[in-house]
């Protein structure tokens, strides 16, 4: 997994309210992350059953957990750069 980041030496004051967006994330990353869980374990037992990993399936778990980490990163202000509400907005722009 790549992990990017930009920062730079100033900010700008609003910027400063960054971690109020951790708020509502929470919650819809918190769900995602259920939905994603669930979706761990079939592929799991696809896995022990048929021997086969779904491709597209695990680069979907992937790409969660990358659209996750950059608003961590965000968040704790390790990271200027927003990401996209949308995360297949998100993705796309990879």
């Amino acid at each position: 997994m790549e992990l990017r980041h930009k920062t730079s030496s100033k900010i700008n004051r609003m910027e400063i309210f960054r971690f109020l967006w951790w708020i509502p994330l929470t919650i819809i990353i918190s769900v995602w992350s259920v939905w994603l869980c669930i979706l761990f374990l079939v592929l799991v037992i696809q896995i022990l059953l048929s021997g086969k990993r779904e491709k597209k399936a695990m680069k979907g778990i992937l790409d969660f957990f990358q659209y996750e980490w950059q608003w961590t990163l965000y968040t704790l202000w390790l990271d200027d750069t927003r990401p996209e509400w949308n995360p297949f907005v998100f993705l796309d722009k990879k």
